[in-house]
């Protein structure tokens, strides 16, 4: 993971948030999700460059085998949010 950790910091990415998920409090029925994470990006330039680089490729394999579904939703802030 220090190798990720690398590529992250290479691409100026950012988790801001690991939590444990559940069943949504209200939505359709469905799977709970057992995981959340969200990740920022400076740009969609920026993820596109990360997808591209060798060393992240090399281990993007570990997102898909670990997962049964994922959802990458992109956002723009509308407004921002002071820490």
């Amino acid at each position: 993971m220090d190798s990720l950790g690398e590529v992250f910091a290479r691409h100026s990415v950012e988790i801001t948030y690991l939590g444990e998920g559940g069943r949504a409090l209200v939505a359709a029925e469905g799977p709970a999700w057992d995981m959340v994470v969200l990740v920022r990006y400076p740009s969609r330039q920026h993820f596109a460059a990360m997808t591209r680089d060798p060393e992240y490729r090399e281990h993007a394999h570990l997102r898909s085998d670990a997962l049964a579904d994922a959802v990458l939703q992109p956002t723009v802030p509308v407004v921002q949010v002071a820490a």
